[in-house]
């Protein structure tokens, strides 16, 4: 399999010998101590002693990866625009034996079409990993980018991590609800993303923990928003803004029975495989969360009957029990 060199540990290696040094014989100051400088030494010997030298690999799908981006996209008949994107793409990267090449992309649809299921079967179809970031948790550039010494707790942001303790130079990352990433007058998160989209200068990504260069120019970004008028144009113009619909009534029957299969997967060998149209058809309109939490309880009223299919009187049943959960969870949050 190709690969591309990520990071030179050498560099790291100076590094962590340059806190050594500072250190100095005649200092009461063990630099391996659980310092924040210690432990920053620490982690850059670790990686200046990497397996691989800093190698990771590189995607050239194959025709099975093909097929299983079709199938991808079989399984999300509203992504089509999306997934025909990774598709030519791989397609492409096979034919000519180069490495996969994707324009970061920006779904932009309303709650509940299947987004974040989207992006993680992109990358199961790729075989590669998947790091998923939440919008309203990316509340500074050292979640992606990493810390700098001054903050507590400092370490390596997700992208080095990425690079650094998976197999992969491509894994895919997935911002969830980009549009709610909080920002400040001093300063917005989604700034990184100006260097980290950019392909020449992501190429020398420097994390604010490490220090050095990390090349993380070939990661696959995918990002999602429930309202793009929310992001700078400086961001948007970064994205293949791709419009996502819910999906047609049929096509939602087929969706919601493929959650069904997984959310009740470790069922199978009391519950039937196969769930029946009509309890498909009153459920089409509930988000992906809330159809897992559905089946899942509603597979216990199955089994408590004694029947190995769901019935509408099991997805009733779920539902008023989780109604009344909310109610109670709002009844605690108002007192």
């Amino acid at each position: 399999m190709p690969e591309i060199r990520v990071f030179d540990p050498d560099l790291f290696r100076r590094e962590a010998q340059r806190i050594a040094d500072a250190d100095g014989p005649d200092e009461d100051f063990d630099f391996f101590a659980d310092s924040a400088q210690g432990l920053r030494a620490k982690y850059l010997f670790a990686l200046a002693n990497d397996a691989r030298q800093g190698a990771r690999d590189l995607l050239i799908p194959t025709a099975a990866t093909v097929t299983r981006l079709l199938s991808a996209e079989a399984e999300h008949p509203n992504f089509w625009t999306a997934a025909g994107v990774y598709i030519r793409a791989a397609r492409l990267s096979a034919l000519s034996q180069a490495p996969l090449v994707i324009p970061p992309l920006l779904l932009v649809g309303p709650p509940g079409v299947g987004k974040t299921h989207f992006a993680r079967a992109v990358a199961q179809a790729l075989n590669t990993d998947f790091h998923e970031i939440s919008g309203p948790g990316l509340d500074d550039e050292g979640v992606l980018g990493g810390h700098s010494l001054g903050w507590r707790g400092a370490r390596a942001g997700a992208i080095a991590r990425a690079l650094i303790d998976g197999p992969s130079a491509q894994p895919v990352f997935f911002i969830d609800e980009i549009d709610k990433v909080p920002s400040w007058r001093e300063s917005d998160p989604l700034d990184l993303l100006h260097i980290a989209l950019e392909p020449l200068s992501a190429r020398n990504f420097r994390d604010s923990y490490l220090e050095a260069p990390i090349a993380a120019d070939k990661i696959i970004w995918i990002a999602a928003a429930n309202d793009a008028s929310a992001l700078r144009r400086s961001i948007l113009d970064r994205f293949l803004v791709v419009p996502v619909s819910a999906p047609e009534k049929d096509a939602a029957v087929a969706i919601t029975k493929r959650i069904y299969r997984a959310a009740t997967e470790q069922y199978r060998a009391i519950l039937s495989q196969d769930l029946d149209d009509e309890v498909a058809k009153v459920l089409v309109d509930a988000t992906p969360r809330r159809l897992r939490l559905v089946f899942q309880i509603a597979a216990g009223f199955a089994a408590a009957d004694g029947r190995t299919n769901l019935s509408l009187s099991d997805i009733e049943n779920a539902r008023r029990l989780l109604a009344a959960e909310q109610r109670k969870t709002v009844g605690i949050l108002n007192l």
